[in-house]
């Protein structure tokens, strides 16, 4: 990292330039995105600004030999693929012979740059503070791997999926990391649940995706709290294979049963269905997304009146338990 110059240097000329290395130095999130053939966001690790030896140029017209230099401003990239760390050093000089009249702007756009907006740096996975890229996968090749991908490039294709997903689905989301661990906030809109009592998250892990969807249980006495947990056992026991509650029909219910529990947290009570994805089934399941975005949240808005009504009171113990009856696959398919 070289030490930053507080003072334009007396021998720069071009003031643009100054202006580029005085706005990339005082970056508060130092990202910059490179749109030249394809779109990538990289990590500024460095800044540099250089004056170069004076040189001479001969004038025809003039007969005279006059003087010049090369100013830059060097930016040090960093970006992540496949977990190895790519490096580049975008140039952006100046002839002093040729000044003309530029901004900090357009120097970036002429080299195809610009600084990426918030939303862009929020919705891009991180690593270490460095981005990571989206690699496209074709199924068959994916097939045909014998070894594992490297983590990251495991996850950062179903997080791009998820959030194509999430936007057709007009699932309200938020990506962030919980400490190194990428993570999804979800916020789910249900017909049967009350607005913003569903809520989800799902954390990418080294080798699985924890996946988990909550129903609030809001004013619920507390001595209800030992029967509550009956109900989720007898969910759990019971109520393994729902009927129709795959919206999609790509009975990716097949691969993906959930487990209810009750959880305390800061927001207070919820009933979650938790369920452990395996990157590995989810390459090869590609209905995942349905689960995720469709067929679990409509298992939970299936589960919401039992639940919820048995939370506030208007269900006794023995009613929630024989609406969660009703909705069991109790015939076998075959």
């Amino acid at each position: 990292m070289t030490e930053r110059i507080t003072n334009k240097p007396a021998g720069l000329y071009c003031e643009a330039l100054w202006e580029l290395y005085v706005l990339l130095e005082d970056l508060e999130r130092p990202y910059l995105k490179i749109t030249e053939k394809e779109t990538f966001l990289w990590f500024i690790s460095d800044v540099e600004l250089t004056i170069g030896e004076k040189q001479y140029d001969f004038d025809s017209i003039a007969n005279i030999d006059i003087p010049y230099h090369i100013e830059t401003v060097t930016i040090c990239l960093r970006r992540l693929e496949c977990d190895e760390e790519i490096t580049c050093d975008l140039e952006i000089s100046m002839n002093t012979l040729y000044r003309r009249e530029t901004t900090a702007g357009l120097l970036l756009e002429r080299h195809h740059a610009s600084l990426p907006s918030e939303e862009e740096i929020d919705s891009t996975l991180m690593k270490n503070g460095i981005p990571l890229t989206y690699i496209e996968k074709d199924p068959v090749h994916v097939k045909k791997r014998k070894s594992y991908k490297p983590v990251s490039a495991r996850y950062s294709d179903k997080i791009q999926y998820l959030m194509d997903s999430f936007d057709i689905n007009r699932i309200s989301y938020r990506f962030d990391k919980e400490g190194d661990i990428p993570r999804f906030t979800m916020i789910y809109d249900i017909s049967g649940i009350p607005d913003g009592l569903l809520t989800g998250s799902i954390k990418f892990l080294k080798d699985h995706a924890e996946f988990k969807l909550c129903i609030a249980v809001e004013d619920m006495e507390a001595d209800r709290i030992p029967e509550l947990l009956k109900l989720i056992n007898h969910i759990n026991s019971e109520a393994v294979v729902m009927q129709n509650w795959s919206i999609s029909r790509n009975e990716d219910q097949i691969f993906y049963t959930p487990r209810f529990f009750l959880s305390e947290d800061d927001d207070g009570t919820a009933v979650t269905a938790s369920t452990f994805i395996n990157y590995c089934v989810w390459e090869k399941v590609w209905t995942t997304n349905d689960y995720i975005t469709k067929d679990c949240p409509s298992l939970l808005a299936s589960l919401a009146h039992p639940v919820l009504g048995f939370a506030n009171g208007e269900l006794t113990l023995e009613e929630a338990m024989k609406e969660v009856d009703a909705l069991t696959q109790q015939t076998v398919p075959f």
